[in-house]
């Protein structure tokens, strides 16, 4: 059986390098793998275009259509219902995945101080 198969079913982790994917892999837990992947995405932003391709195509996981919960939004689920979503499509719906990278939450924090009128670092 190989590791994390419903996250390498993601239309996320299929659009990425080889050796990006490698990087997925190898981390020891589904958390730090979601993490991981956002990092490999963010670093490989070229695959995007590959992404928005492969969606308009069909190649997207329904995971709500799936579980039959297709006219349910996210934030009406159960419990059971949301574990279900994060199995079926971790690299859409874990809490690891909404994480932000380092270089996403630099681009944050210099919006902030924008924002508030202070002078980015």
């Amino acid at each position: 059986m190989s590791k994390y198969p419903n996250l390498q079913r993601s239309l996320f982790f299929k659009v990425i390098p080889i050796a990006s994917q490698i990087e997925v892999l190898k981390q020891t837990d589904i958390s730090a793998a979601c993490y991981e992947l956002q990092i490999q995405l963010e670093q490989n932003a070229e695959v995007m275009n590959e992404y928005h391709r492969r969606y308009k195509n069909g190649e997207e996981i329904n995971a709500l259509a799936e579980l039959g919960l297709q006219c349910k939004w996210p934030g009406d689920l159960s419990d059971e219902e949301w574990q279900m979503l994060v199995e079926l499509d971790p690299a859409k719906y874990h809490s690891s995945s909404t994480k932000l990278t380092p270089l996403q939450k630099e681009k944050w924090d210099a919006v902030i101080k924008k924002c508030l009128s202070e002078e980015p670092d």
